[in-house]
């Protein structure tokens, strides 16, 4: 008898898999989510500022002609790759909008044609650049003295 009392005991003391409760703690998750958050992060701070970057930080910005052929012109330089320039065309402001990437000591600036079509590309020869002057020298030998824009 007093064996069956032990046993009950024992059957009685054991927990049922449906009774179990199980705490589930909301820290791993939420490690686990802020890592990747900064994984992504840094990978998309990496290839924005050093893989995507086609123009030097210095070159980066608003530029005014003053001297050379184009006396007044403007040119925004993106880091991006891209250039718009506003040029006296005839008596006119001209809108010229270009890729850039910058190789060595060259600015290779392509732009597209609108009459043909065709993709122009012209390489400028930088001569100085400074926080806030930029010389530089077309394929004809003009030069071209710039001044950063604030």
């Amino acid at each position: 008898m007093k064996l069956k009392q032990q046993l009950l005991a024992k059957k009685q003391a054991r927990i049922q898999p449906s009774q179990v409760v199980v705490k589930r703690s909301w820290k791993r998750p939420l490690l686990l989510a802020l890592c990747v958050l900064l994984a992504c992060g840094a990978t998309w701070a990496f290839c924005e500022f050093v893989l995507w970057n086609k123009v030097p930080p210095e070159l980066v910005g608003k530029w005014t002609v003053t001297e050379g052929p184009q006396v007044g012109a403007t040119f925004d330089f993106y880091r991006g790759g891209t250039m718009v320039g506003r040029v006296n065309s005839d008596g006119n402001e001209a809108i010229v909008n270009a890729s850039v990437r910058v190789e060595d000591k060259k600015i290779y600036s392509t732009t597209r044609n609108p009459h043909t079509g065709q993709d122009d590309t012209m390489v400028l020869t930088i001569r100085a650049l400074t926080a806030t002057q930029l010389t530089v020298e077309d394929g004809q030998g003009q030069l071209l003295k710039m001044e950063r824009v604030e």
